[in-house]
C-alpha cells in the first residue's frame, strides 16, 4: 500500500497542482475530481496516522474543492463556485437546480461525442492544460455525470480525514 501511495504521491508532486492521482493515467471520466486515487492513502492514513498520507489526502480534497485551475468545487452546493449542472434529474425539481452534494466527474482529456471542442469559450486548443477541459453542462456526460461509486470513494477521504 506504502509503494502505491509513493508512487501516486512522486508523480503528483511534478504537477502544479497536487492531488493524488496515478500520473499514467489520462485526466478523464474523472480522474481530476474525485478522490479515486487517494482510496489507498486514507486507509493507510487510517491504519497507520502517516501524516505524509494525510497531507496529500488534504490536497486532494482541495482539488475537489476548488483549489484548481478553474476555481471550481466539483461538488454541488459546496464552496462559493460550484458546478451548476450535473447529469441528474433532480435538476427538474420544483425547487429549481440539482439537490446538494452531487460530484461531476470533472476535466476531461477528450470530448469525443460531446461537442466538447466546438461548445467550450474561449475555445479548447490542443495542447492546453487538461484541467482546463470542462464544461458545466448536463449533456457533457463525461464531465459531469455523478457517480455513487466514486462520490463513495470522495465520501470515504472526506470521512477518514473528519476523524
Amino acid at each position: 500500500m506504502f509503494a502505491e501511495f509513493r508512487m501516486f504521491k512522486s508523480g503528483s508532486a511534478k504537477w502544479p497542482y497536487k492531488f493524488l492521482r496515478n500520473p499514467w493515467a489520462p485526466i478523464t471520466w474523472g480522474t481530476g475530481a474525485y478522490e479515486n486515487y487517494a482510496v489507498t492513502a486514507a486507509h493507510l492514513y487510517a491504519l497507520t496516522g502517516d501524516k505524509e498520507c494525510r497531507e496529500w489526502l488534504v490536497r486532494t480534497c482541495d482539488n475537489t474543492l476548488g483549489a484548481n485551475p478553474l476555481g471550481l468545487s466539483w461538488i454541488t452546493g459546496l464552496g462559493e463556485r460550484t458546478i451548476r449542472c450535473p447529469l441528474h434529474n433532480s435538476r427538474y425539481r420544483a425547487a429549481g437546480g440539482p439537490v446538494i452534494g452531487l460530484q461531476a466527474q470533472g476535466p476531461m482529456q477528450r470530448g469525443h461525442g460531446y461537442s466538447f471542442k466546438e461548445t467550450l469559450y474561449p475555445a479548447w486548443k490542443e495542447g492546453e492544460a487538461v484541467l482546463h477541459a470542462f464544461i458545466d453542462n448536463h449533456w457533457a456526460i463525461a464531465m459531469d455525470e455523478p457517480t455513487v461509486n466514486n462520490m463513495a470513494n470522495t465520501l470515504l477521504v472526506f470521512g477518514v480525514l473528519s476523524k
